[in-house]
């Protein structure tokens, strides 16, 4: 579970927090309206496109959307960042937005595929400390690293930091996606239609009583 989470580390800290500064003080020339951009792109990039992948996993199952959101972004994530790096607020805006829409459907359902991962009595404990120390890693040096590449090797080349985290990210989905539980698990997409019929339940709030099914 530590590797899962890198990808999201590394993809949202660069791609939106990061790259405001990149785009305003790294890049020459940098972007006009850099951070008008950048809220921009975070917006309709990624916000409003991760709620909707985020359901759709619940369809069509966690591990299919992240695994087409973390190859398209090993893929994509160098030639985005080598566009944006031309200075050009309407190539940056389109690239942001473009990366963003890609790394939403790895980040949608990423936050359900981790707990889904671990049996019901460790969930929270596995999920808490997995993501925390992978984010932690991830995450946190990620800016660091990113400046140090673009300083050193040109402006591109905090791209393909992109497809360094996206491989550890599939590692830790192949050993996360052998284990399922029964009680949803991953990619079970399955409904339970068991419904309590509140009517003939002799727990339910009526006249001033209250159930424990509604505490």
């Amino acid at each position: 579970s530590m590797l899962v989470p890198m990808l999201g580390g590394c993809g949202w800290y660069i791609t939106f927090v990061w790259m405001a500064v990149y785009m305003e003080s790294i890049l020459n020339p940098p972007v006009p309206g850099a951070f008008w951009v950048n809220l921009a792109a975070l917006t309709f990039g990624h916000q409003i496109p991760s709620l909707l992948t985020g359901w759709w996993s619940d369809s069509v199952g966690r591990t299919k959307l992240m695994l087409a959101g973390t190859i398209l972004t090993a893929i994509t994530g160098p030639f985005f960042v080598w566009i944006i790096s031309y200075g050009n607020t309407v190539g940056a805006l389109l690239a942001q937005t473009a990366l963003g829409i890609v790394l939403s459907f790895y980040t949608g359902p990423l936050f359900a595929y981790i707990p889904e991962s671990f049996p019901p009595h460790i969930r929270l404990t596995s999920f808490s400390l997995g993501y925390n120390i992978g984010i932690c890693f991830s995450a946190g040096f990620s800016p660091t690293i990113a400046t140090a590449l673009a300083q050193n090797y040109g402006d591109a080349a905090p791209g393909f930091m992109y497809s360094f985290f996206a491989v550890a990210t599939l590692i830790g989905m192949f050993l996360a996606t052998k284990i399922r539980y029964d009680d949803g698990g991953i990619d079970d997409t399955t409904v339970d239609n068991t419904a309590i019929d509140l009517e003939s339940e002799p727990n339910v709030q009526e006249e001033g009583r209250t159930s424990p099914l509604l505490v």
